[in-house]
C-alpha cells in the first residue's frame, strides 16, 4: 500500500479515540465569564492539542517508512479507519461551504478571513441613530482587527473534529458569548457608550428574518441576549491585563488597528 495511504489510516486510528477522550475526562464547559475570552479560546485548542501531536508523530514515523510501505493493513482496520474519518470529511465539507457561502450579514457585520471588512446592511445604516451605527461599527471593526472570522472559521473546524461530542459544541458555544463580550468592551473602550450598542444589537435583533448566527454577533437570542444586554448597560468591566490578538499584536499596536481606516466598510446589498 502507498505510504501516503498508509499514514492517512493510521493517522486516523490514533486521531479517532484522541478526539473524544478530552471530552470524556474534561468537565463540563466554563462559563463566558470565567477567565474571559483567551481562556474559552484555549479550552476549544487544548481538547485538539493531543490529536496533533499524534499526526505529528505518525508523520514522522510515515517519512522514515519505504514507499510503497511494507506494512500490512487488514481490511478490518481499513474499514475502522474510514469509519473515523467521517467527522473529519464532515468537517472539510463544513469549512469549504463556510468559505463558498458566508451568509447574509443582518445589519452589521465582519466578513473576510485575511482581510477582514465591515458589512453593513443598507436599510440598517439608514433606519438606526448615527450613535447607534457608530456603536455597531465599532465593534465590527474589533471584530476585524482581532481577525476574528479567520478564528471563528479555526474554531468551528476543530469543533467538527469532535462531532459529535457535546462538550466540544459547548466550549464553542462559551467562547462565542465570550468572544461577543470581549468586542463590547474592546468597542466601550475606544468611546462608544454602552447604551447605544445594546441598541444597535437589539435593532438587529428585532429585524425580520434575523439569524441568531450573524448580526453583530447574536449567536444565541433569548437569555443570552438579555444578559448581553444588561452587561452593556452596566459600568465597563475592569481592563484585563493582557487581550493579544490573533496575530499576537500588542495592545498599542491593536488600537492603532481598531482605528485605522483600512477597515474598509461596505454595504451589504
Amino acid at each position: 500500500m502507498e505510504r501516503e495511504a498508509v499514514f492517512g489510516l493510521v493517522s486516523a486510528m490514533v486521531s479517532g479515540p484522541l478526539l473524544l477522550l478530552p471530552n470524556l475526562v474534561r468537565g463540563g464547559a466554563p462559563r463566558a465569564s470565567e477567565g474571559g475570552e483567551p481562556a474559552a479560546w484555549a479550552a476549544i485548542w487544548w481538547a485538539v492539542a493531543p490529536t496533533v501531536v499524534a499526526v505529528a508523530v505518525v508523520l514522522g514515523w510515515a517519512l522514515r517508512e519505504p514507499d510503497p510501505s511494507d506494512e500490512a493493513v487488514s481490511p478490518m482496520r481499513i474499514a475502522l479507519a474510514l469509519a473515523l474519518l467521517l467527522p473529519w470529511g464532515r468537517a472539510a465539507v463544513r469549512a469549504a461551504r463556510a468559505l463558498r457561502s458566508p451568509g447574509r450579514v443582518r445589519g452589521a457585520g465582519t466578513v473576510g478571513l485575511l482581510l477582514p471588512k465591515v458589512v453593513l446592511e443598507p436599510d440598517f445604516a439608514e433606519r438606526v441613530p448615527a450613535d447607534v451605527l457608530a456603536a455597531a461599527v465599532a465593534h465590527e471593526r474589533a471584530h476585524a482587527a482581532h481577525f476574528d472570522p479567520l478564528r471563528l472559521w479555526l474554531a468551528q473546524i476543530g469543533t467538527d473534529l469532535q462531532w459529535p461530542s457535546s462538550a466540544a459544541a459547548a466550549r464553542f458555544a462559551t467562547w462565542r458569548t465570550a468572544l461577543e463580550w470581549a468586542r463590547d468592551d474592546d468597542a466601550r473602550r475606544t468611546g462608544v457608550r454602552g447604551e447605544d450598542l445594546a441598541a444597535a444589537i437589539l435593532a438587529v435583533a428585532r429585524r425580520p428574518g434575523a439569524d441568531p448566527a450573524t448580526g453583530i454577533g447574536l449567536h444565541k437570542p433569548g437569555e443570552g441576549l438579555r444578559v448581553r444586554i444588561l452587561r452593556l448597560l452596566a459600568p465597563l468591566p475592569e481592563k484585563p491585563p493582557a487581550s493579544p490578538s490573533f496575530a499576537g499584536s500588542s495592545r498599542p499596536a491593536l488600537q492603532r488597528r481598531l482605528s485605522a481606516p483600512h477597515w474598509a466598510i461596505r454595504s451589504s446589498g
